[in-house]
């Protein structure tokens, strides 16, 4: 009786333990964190402006935290004439989106031009898809809603970032690949 509790025991380690002990695979996240720059030739579906513009520059810095992503966009649009014949440049910087990681959604209030905007990331595997809802009132008072998604994905050397981004508004969809360069 002895030998047979002690094989029961053994058994039963052998079938129960390793169910309970069976270790969960932590998921890990590709990091974006850091600076990146447009690469104009690696994108397509470019809009007529970015596609055209000889000296058209984006500029995006990310922090990446463990619950939030925030984005820094800078935009040039090359060359201008300001006065007197002058050349400068035309450089805007949008305003920050902090998105946070667990796909709640998140405001981001109105600033100058830009319309307040609801905003949510979640992780689709080792894709980051980034969502933007917003309303834009144009001076005749027509209302337009966009909804701009993002899936961001990072090259296996993590030089790259490509993002597919589809924008869905009342003008029509447009979808592009853009991908940027680690600096």
């Amino acid at each position: 009786m002895k030998k047979f509790a002690v094989a029961a025991a053994l058994v039963l380690t052998f079938l129960v333990l390793p169910s309970l002990t069976f270790p969960v695979a932590a998921q890990t996240h590709p990091d974006f964190s850091g600076t990146w720059i447009f690469n104009k030739p690696r994108s397509s579906g470019l809009p007529y402006l970015m596609s055209n513009l000889k000296e058209f520059t984006k500029t995006v810095s990310v922090n990446q935290e463990l619950n939030q992503f925030t984005v820094t966009s800078f935009l040039s649009l090359g060359h201008f004439e300001p006065k007197r014949g002058e050349r400068g440049y035309l450089p805007f910087r949008f305003r920050d989106m902090t998105f946070n990681l667990d796909g709640s959604e998140r405001k981001i209030e109105a600033t100058g031009l830009l319309p307040e905007a609801l905003v949510s990331a979640q992780w689709k595997g080792q894709a980051l898809e980034l969502v933007q809802r917003l309303s834009h009132q144009t001076s005749s008072g027509v209302v337009i809603h966009i909804l701009m998604v993002e899936q961001w994905e990072l090259s296996d050397d993590g030089k790259f970032a490509t993002i597919h981004q589809t924008i869905d508004s009342g003008l029509g969809r447009q979808d592009m690949i853009l991908v940027f360069e680690r600096k």
